[in-house]
């Protein structure tokens, strides 16, 4: 089980590796990206000037439009700005099982003018080959790329590769065992022929 579960298991170590390890990561964007360097992320600023309170707060302006652009999604989410300074994060995720094809947007918290980013997780339709390989890593990680299906190979996958240690023991001990019980046998089998032998001598 553990040699046919390996292929599942090797995406999931590599999937971890990326998230463990810039170094990996960096590498297998350079890699999937024929030669580029992974675009480093980074909070997107509001440059505008600050204005007084509206009758709609921005953040509920964000909302209003990012439904309206939005109508078939299954989940939208709308960030407040940590700071004066910070944009409006936003996304909308056509599958809500996954995350790698969510549409961020980043607004102005003053002139609600959206402000485009250069990295990995911005517009979907923006996004490189590369850039979407690295948005998948998570969702191939935890088993969610494919649905129910791949999470259920990904659970035995994990549960197989977690087992494996535990089964290489009692493997090894079984065979201990096993040569100890031979190798009695056969000192039993020698001693019992050398009592019972007759020695015969010439008159």
């Amino acid at each position: 089980m553990g040699f046919y579960m390996s292929w599942v298991a090797v995406f999931i170590a590599i999937s971890g590796l990326v998230m463990g390890f810039q170094w990996f990561a960096k590498m297998m964007y350079w890699t999937t990206s024929g030669g580029k360097q992974l675009p480093a992320y980074y909070e997107p600023v509001s440059l505008a000037a600050k204005k007084e309170s509206t009758a709609i707060a921005p953040v509920d302006a964000v909302w209003k439009n990012m439904t309206a652009m939005y109508p078939s999604a299954e989940t939208i989410e709308v960030h407040y700005p940590e700071s004066d300074s910070s944009a409006i994060g936003a996304g909308a995720n056509p599958d809500a099982g996954t995350y790698w094809k969510t549409d961020f947007r980043y607004f102005d918290q003053y002139s609600l003018k959206e402000i485009n980013v250069d990295h990995l997780y911005g517009r979907f339709s923006r996004a490189s080959v590369a850039d979407k390989i690295a948005r998948m890593n998570y969702d191939v990680h935890v088993g969610a790329i494919g649905g129910l299906p791949t999470k259920i190979l990904a659970f035995f996958a994990s549960m197989i590769a977690a087992s494996l240690p535990i089964t290489g023991f009692l493997v090894w001990r079984g065979r201990r065992r096993k040569k100890k019980n031979t190798a009695a046998s056969l000192n039993n089998a020698g001693g019992k022929s050398s009592q019972g032998a007759v020695v015969l001598q010439p008159n």
